[in-house]
């Protein structure tokens, strides 16, 4: 089957139209998986800093208790 040259640009042309719309949904969805991501390492680091304070609290609240008990006993 013979193309002629109008139906052999057409078909380019949307092949180019195509490879352009890939590329750019390709780009779209690089662009929210990074978006994503920083709202991932946001949210881990959120909940790493809680756990700090929660060891830091309980440390400070045994030493607490063991400074009451090293007394009474």
């Amino acid at each position: 089957m013979d193309l002629t040259d109008v139906e052999a640009q057409k078909i380019g042309k949307s092949v180019g139209d195509i490879l352009y719309l890939c590329r750019t949904a390709v780009f779209q969805n690089k662009k929210r998986a990074h978006l994503h991501m920083g709202i991932v390492n946001s949210i881990y680091k959120k909940k790493m800093n809680l756990q700090q304070q929660r060891r830091k609290e309980a440390l400070r609240e045994a030493k607490h208790i063991a400074r009451i008990l090293g007394e009474r006993f």
